[in-house]
């Protein structure tokens, strides 16, 4: 589930406070993006009465940006805003995930070093699938190197094919300005993400799976770790009373 409240339950505050702030984010980019969405039905009705838009007040109209409603509305009808808006979206989405795991790196006192050269995962849990992106290094290297026992991990690709699959369009769209020119990033974005010009198409409800997909997979390693840390605790409040 996506629960804003799932940190409730992480007994470490490290964790919990670094698990919060991640899930809030998340929040916040999901409600920006649906009142984004929505608050362009009122302009996508009219036709537009000429107003500029200004990127800067501070310079003048010669050395700014400068829309005008017409081109919002433009933009709208032909669905090229909503494109953008998703697209941003994607790029957030990622970014936030990847500051979150180098957090967790840190809390858990993992080598960034080792984590990220980490690629023997796949074969380590038998694998039929490997990710070229250092974020999903991170995180097998911390399951492996805690001795987690992350299931969702370990027994199957399919959590990694997801996360992964959202990573690689997020990739794309920031190195070849959205067109799929290689034949792994084709294979693994698969027709649903792309149009027939082989440029990344996101459909509406995608956004939501996104979403999802970066909560019901992570809770599972979070609270593993979170056990773990109490374990170590445990272990060293018993032998300090020795």
């Amino acid at each position: 589930m996506w629960d804003t409240n799932d940190f409730e339950e992480i007994s470490n505050n490290e964790l919990k406070e670094c698990y919060k702030l991640y899930l809030q984010s998340l929040d916040k980019l999901a409600i920006f993006y649906t009142i984004s969405k929505e608050s362009t039905t009122n302009y996508a009705s009219g036709s537009g009465h000429g107003k500029k838009f200004f990127l800067s007040n501070d310079f003048p109209e010669c050395a700014t940006t400068i829309t005008t409603d017409y081109e919002a509305i433009k933009l709208i009808k032909n669905e090229t805003y909503l494109d953008y808006l998703k697209e941003d979206f994607i790029i957030r989405l990622c970014s936030i995930f990847e500051d979150f795991i180098n957090k967790i790196l840190d809390i858990v006192k993992v080598d960034q070093k080792k984590a990220t050269s980490f690629n023997a995962y796949s074969n380590i849990y038998n694998l039929n699938y490997k990710s070229d992106s250092v974020v999903f290094r991170k995180i097998y290297f911390v399951i492996n190197e805690l001795s987690l026992n992350t299931l969702i991990f370990k027994i199957n690709s399919e959590t990694l094919k997801m996360l992964d699959q959202v990573v690689m369009i997020r990739n794309v769209l920031i190195h070849f300005n959205g067109k799929i020119v290689k034949d792994n990033h084709n294979e693994i974005i698969r027709k649903i993400y792309k149009n027939e010009e082989n440029f990344i198409s996101i459909p509406d409800n995608s956004i939501d799976d996104f979403i999802h997909r970066f909560t019901i997979n992570i809770k599972p390693l979070i609270y593993d770790i979170d056990q773990y840390i109490s374990s170590i605790q445990n272990h060293k409040r018993a032998t300090d009373e020795r």
